[in-house]
């Protein structure tokens, strides 16, 4: 039982931690594991419409939420206890700071992408 539990987490961190351009392959993955055909049609699916939008070039706002949707749909874990079981890093610390290091961390140009004068 123990070591279904340390399956089903590292899964679930697998799943939590996908980008949308591995999304598609990462949820193709994850369907062998899940005993449910259904669901593995339905986020398989689900997978490939949100890979086809990324791909026509729709709004990273849109691709964000599907995304996250998706992420939900096939954990059955929500966002903020995603966060709370540290399968995501709480970023809440950063924003809350954000004023105050606004502009400190300096952007240095790569010596090959010179700017023409």
């Amino acid at each position: 039982m123990q070591y279904k539990i340390e399956k089903a987490v590292e899964l679930f961190t697998i799943v939590w931690a996908a980008e949308i351009e591995n999304i598609k392959d990462v949820i193709e993955q994850y369907c062998y594991f899940i005993d449910d055909s259904y669901k593995a049609c339905q986020l398989t699916s689900f997978a490939h419409n949100l890979f086809d939008q990324y791909q026509s070039g729709t709004s990273a706002l849109i691709l964000h939420k599907e995304l996250r949707s998706l992420k939900e749909l096939a954990t059955g874990i929500s966002h903020q206890r995603a966060i709370e079981s540290q399968l995501l890093p709480d970023l809440s610390a950063l924003t809350r700071d954000r004023a105050k290091f606004k502009g400190t961390i300096p952007v240095m140009e790569l010596e090959n992408d010179k700017v023409p004068l």
